[in-house]
């Protein structure tokens, strides 16, 4: 999967404790920050009975998937 560049601005008072938890948990502030953000999306997409349909580039729930599989299939549409 191809990397991209996201340039954020945050507050000072929040970069300083990221970097302290950074520096706790023995990452670079740049993982740290990644891996705050795969959990908040993970536990995001788990409260709300999402997922990640890459082929399609896509987040739905299954039956909102199924729905559209189905639709495809009726009309005759490529994936």
């Amino acid at each position: 999967m191809a990397k991209k560049n996201l340039t954020i601005r945050i507050e000072d008072e929040m970069r300083e404790q990221l970097q302290l938890i950074a520096d706790r948990e023995m990452r670079p502030l740049a993982n740290q920050v990644l891996f705050f953000l795969a959990n908040s999306m993970n536990q995001y997409l788990s409260e709300n009975s999402l997922h990640y349909f890459p082929d399609e580039g896509m987040i739905m729930t299954v039956s909102e998937y199924k729905e559209l599989l189905r639709k495809r299939e009726t009309d005759n549409i490529p994936f």
